[in-house]
């Protein structure tokens, strides 16, 4: 999807931010009113059915973390923390979780409604080329939590495993993963903290991932 098909205001381009991305996802054309987002670290581990992830009546399950709001600076701590003063605000209700990292659920109908109901909001995040303590986090929180205000979605549970990939003890982690294969979805996130040396790094996953995984998908490439 070009992203000039979803932004309509040509000054939004060329953009940079995932939020603002994120924010325009639900005006891909013909894209159907439930949507399974997830983010290019997230691996399924095994197969799922389709109730993992939504009800059979159709409600979204998201998937909170015991991790709460921090009062850290990096722009995903703003944007979560505007998220939840807009939504406080509208619903006298204070939201305090992040999200885990694992399949996002989500109504296109749903979030439609949410840029309804917050237009200055979206308009400001699309026009972030680069990410901004402004902006709004759509799809990875600020959506899930206004679908439980709508009924449109419900917390739900999910078998999902976080490695570190940048952090000392990574590939036993990911060898213990291989072993038992008991996580729905894996995320593979580097922190960036410089501990493990790149080379090391990706030879070991590359090595996991081919082993995890030994049969192409048919969306791969060679």
């Amino acid at each position: 999807v070009d992203h000039r098909d979803i932004f309509s205001d040509p000054a939004c381009l060329p953009t940079f931010n995932s939020h603002a991305i994120e924010s325009r996802q639900h005006h891909i054309d013909g894209l159907s009113d439930h949507i399974v987002y997830m983010n290019d670290d997230f691996l399924f581990g095994r197969r799922l059915r389709h109730t993992t992830i939504f009800h059979p009546n159709g409600i979204a399950k998201f998937f909170m973390s015991g991790a709460v709001l921090s009062g850290e600076s990096l722009s995903v701590d703003h944007a979560a923390r505007n998220a939840a003063d807009l939504l406080e605000a509208e619903f006298a209700v204070r939201v305090t979780n992040k999200m885990k990292h694992a399949p996002y659920a989500l109504r296109r109908s749903a979030l439609a409604a949410l840029e309804d109901r917050f237009p200055d909001a979206f308009a400001r995040t699309a026009l972030h080329q680069l990410r901004s303590p402004d902006d709004i986090p759509v799809a990875s929180s600020m959506g899930h939590y206004f679908g439980s205000f709508l009924g449109t979605a419900v917390p739900g549970t999910i078998a999902n495993a976080y490695v570190d990939i940048g952090g000392p003890g990574f590939e036993e982690i990911l060898e213990s993963i291989a072993l038992t294969r008991n996580y729905d979805v894996i995320c593979l996130n580097d922190s960036g903290s410089g501990e493990v040396d790149a080379d090391r790094r990706d030879a070991a996953v590359r090595r996991w991932l081919e082993s995890y995984y030994p049969v192409p998908g048919e969306f791969e490439n060679d």
